[in-house]
C-alpha cells in the first residue's frame, strides 16, 4: 500500500460512493462520457459566475454549489482515474475555500492517488502544490491566532518526507517545513532542527538560522 493509500485509509470519507456503471455496452460508456462533459461545462460556468460575484457572497454561493453537486461527486468518486477531471478539482477547492478542511483533505488524498490535475486555464501550479499551499495558509492563520493545530499539516509533512511523496514546489515545501518545525520545537527540538535544515536546503533565504542556533544550544550541539 503506497503512502497515499495509507493516508486515505486512515481518513476514509463518509461520502457514499456509488459503483460505476458496467461498461459492457458502448452506449453506457458514451453516456458516462457525455455526462462528465456536461458536468465540466456546468462547473466551469459556475466558476465564471463566482468570479462575477461579490467577494463577500462567494462563500455562500460555494456552499450552495457543494450541496448542488454532491450526488454527482459521489458518482465521480467511483472512477479510478481523476486526471483532467475539472469537476472534482473545483469541488475539492470549494470545500477548502469555505473552511471544510476535513472533507477537502479526504478528497485531496484521493486526488493525489488518482492523478487529479489542476485547471490549467486558471492555475500554473500542479494540484498537490495548490492543496499544500492552501493548507499552509490555513495552518499559518491557525498558528497566528493561537488556535489548536490540526493533524492535517502533520499528515501532509509526513507524506512529503516519504520516497514516493508529493511533487510540490520547493518554495511551498520549505515554508511548510518551517511552520511545522516552529510548532514542534518545544516538544521535539531534534525533529524541528531536521525540518529547519531541510527547509533551508530548499530555500536558503527561508530565515531560520536564529531558530536553528537556539535549538543547537538547547541540544548542546554547539
Amino acid at each position: 500500500m503506497n503512502i497515499f493509500a495509507q493516508h486515505r485509509a486512515r481518513n476514509a470519507s463518509k461520502t457514499t460512493v456509488k459503483k460505476a456503471p458496467p461498461e459492457e455496452h458502448g452506449e453506457v460508456k458514451n453516456n458516462i462520457t457525455k455526462t462528465l462533459q456536461q458536468l465540466f461545462k456546468l462547473v466551469l460556468d459556475d466558476v465564471k459566475r463566482l468570479k462575477d460575484t461579490e467577494k463577500s457572497k462567494r462563500d455562500g454561493l460555494k456552499i450552495q454549489l457543494i450541496s448542488k453537486y454532491q450526488d454527482s461527486l459521489d458518482e465521480q468518486c467511483a472512477e479510478e482515474s481523476w486526471t483532467g477531471n475539472l469537476f472534482i478539482f473545483w469541488n475539492i477547492l470549494w470545500r477548502f475555500d469555505v473552511g471544510n478542511f476535513t472533507d477537502g483533505w479526504k478528497l485531496a488524498l484521493l486526488g493525489f492517488e488518482r492523478g487529479l490535475t489542476a485547471d490549467k486555464e486558471v492555475f500554473k501550479r500542479n494540484f498537490p502544490t495548490i492543496i499544500a499551499d492552501t493548507i499552509y495558509e490555513w495552518a499559518q492563520d491557525t498558528y497566528d491566532n493561537e488556535e489548536s493545530e490540526s493533524p492535517i499539516l502533520a499528515e501532509l509533512i509526513s507524506m512529503l518526507e516519504t520516497a514516493d511523496g508529493l511533487n510540490i514546489h520547493p518554495a511551498v515545501h520549505s515554508k511548510l517545513l518551517k511552520l511545522q518545525a516552529i510548532l514542534i520545537t518545544k516538544d521535539n527540538p531534534k525533529l524541528a532542527l531536521t525540518y529547519f535544515e531541510k527547509a533551508t536546503e530548499l530555500a536558503p533565504k527561508i530565515g531560520v538560522k536564529g531558530r536553528m542556533d537556539d535549538i543547537k544550544k538547547r541540544l548542546k550541539l554547539v
